[in-house]
């Protein structure tokens, strides 16, 4: 098994973000990414307010190095939507010859990947990236 170190500082907003908002499973106390057959886990680290000041100033990097990546088989571009209603931060949507990727933040500055290899979308013809300013197409 693989884990996630994954720095926060509020677990319930880390659950509703992790589980509710971008579907991980949850097995008892362990929170598994998508497709991973249990394999990868994320382990929270709870940091405290001082910590969260004293390397506030590392924030603006957070964006060049992402924690990890995962994949989600199909419907980018509805999972993408869901991000968007729900208020996440997406730093940029590639679409290229290979698929589809997203860079987006969590609520702790965290920077994840979401790469997906499949253009088929089950609503596709009700979703525009183009209109989305985040959206790059290679």
């Amino acid at each position: 098994m693989i884990s996630i170190l994954l720095p926060i500082f509020n677990e319930e907003k880390a659950n509703e973000f992790y589980i509710e908002i971008l579907e991980f499973t949850q097995e008892k106390s362990c929170i598994f990414l998508p497709n991973s057959n249990n394999q990868v886990e994320l382990l929270y680290q709870n940091i405290r307010n001082e910590q969260i000041e004293k390397y506030s100033y590392l924030q603006t990097d957070f964006d060049k190095f992402p924690l990890f990546r995962y994949e989600i088989k199909n419907n980018f571009l509805q999972f993408i939507k869901k991000l968007i209603d729900n208020n996440v931060i997406i730093l940029t949507m590639l679409s290229h010859p290979g698929g589809y990727f997203a860079r987006i933040q969590d609520p702790f500055f965290n920077t994840l990947e979401v790469i997906c290899e499949e253009f088929d979308n089950d609503d596709q013809d009700s979703i525009n990236p183009n209109e989305w300013d985040f959206y790059q197409r290679l």
